[in-house]
């Protein structure tokens, strides 16, 4: 398994919008088959958005990460964001 936490810093007053987008982008990334989690939340202030994802190994996180909704809703995002989104990976023991 790969898990990974990602920080979405956004610009001031765009954190609906980037959960908003996140609810669209969630619906196609929870059906593909390597992934087990992608859930989002608030972080430690307004403008901070915290994805948790989980993902059968390292080959289904590259699926999605070059699937054609991340191509499609990933420029989208990141014209929300103040900065670029802040992944941590960890690898998980079975």
């Amino acid at each position: 398994m790969l898990a990974l936490s990602v920080t979405l810093k956004a610009r001031p007053g765009n954190a609906g919008a980037v959960v908003d987008l996140l609810r669209d982008l969630a619906a196609c990334t929870r059906a593909e088959p390597g992934c087990h989690l992608y859930v989002f939340g608030p972080g430690p202030d307004v403008d901070t958005v915290v994805m948790l994802e989980r993902y059968a190994d390292k080959d289904a996180f590259r699926a999605h990460a070059t699937s054609p909704h991340i191509a499609t809703y990933g420029p989208r995002l990141n014209a929300l964001l103040e900065s670029p989104p802040q992944p941590v990976f960890f690898d998980e023991i079975d």
